[in-house]
This record gives structure tokens, C-alpha cells and sequence, in this order.
């Protein structure tokens, strides 16, 4: 018998994350872009665990890291410790 195994989906909240994650790249001095794109990512962290069976856990991983990184290279600009 041929079982067909079923594709599950992409997580939406780890997508959201991605992109935003992307976007916060050039646009990194609107520090609210990486807070935003850090808690999508968180979620759909959440959403892809082993629990859950949807996909995209790289995505999240990857939007938490770079969101992480340009919402502290936001602080750093905002406080004044870099320069443009």
C-alpha cells in the first residue's frame, strides 16, 4: 500500500519573522522593526517545535539571531555609542 505522507505547512509567524528580520537590515535605525521581527520569530519558534509539526524553524531561528543583532545595533545608534 502507498502511504502518501502529507507536506505540512510553513509556519506564518516564522515567516513574518524572516521577513522582517530582512527588512530590519537596511531600515535597522527604526528600532521597532527588529523588536517586532524578534517576537514573530520567537512564536514561530514556539509554533515549529517538536510539538508542532510545521515547518520553518530555520527561518525563526535566523529572524530571532539577525533581529537580536540589528535591535541592539539600533539601541547602540539611539544611545549615541555609533555614529552613522
Amino acid at each position: 500500500m502507498n502511504e502518501v505522507e502529507e507536506i505540512q505547512p510553513y509556519s506564518k509567524s516564522a515567516i513574518t519573522g524572516f521577513v522582517l528580520c530582512v527588512i530590519s537590515i537596511p531600515f535597522f535605525f527604526v528600532g521597532i522593526i527588529p523588536v517586532i521581527a524578534i517576537v514573530f520569530s520567537s512564536i514561530g519558534l514556539n509554533a515549529t517545535g517538536k510539538k508542532h509539526k510545521m515547518r520553518g524553524r530555520l527561518m525563526a531561528w535566523l529572524g530571532l539571531v539577525i533581529g537580536i543583532v540589528y535591535a541592539i545595533k539600533s539601541g547602540l545608534l539611539y544611545f549615541g555609542y555609533i555614529e552613522w
